[in-house]
């Protein structure tokens, strides 16, 4: 993958696009992010939020820490 802080509001927007299913809508870059780029964006009636990284290791950490029903699949 890429440098995650290379990650774009076009380039998220596109990478949501390729991975199939209902489309997103009003994705907007969210503040912070020492260690990955996030995205808040809207799929149907859910609000969501994809994370890039260049490592899991935060993806890891934040899974250890909160409930298994609020966190996705690390990829």
């Amino acid at each position: 993958m890429q440098n995650y802080r290379s990650i774009t509001l076009e380039g998220a927007q596109r990478f949501l696009a390729d991975r199939g299913g209902a489309p997103a809508s009003e994705v907007r870059q969210l503040s912070g992010g020492e260690f990955s780029r996030a995205y808040a964006y809207r799929q149907e009636e859910q609000v969501l939020v994809v994370r890039f990284s260049a490592t899991s290791t935060a993806f890891e950490k934040d899974r250890s820490e909160t409930p298994s029903t609020m966190i996705g699949a690390v990829r």
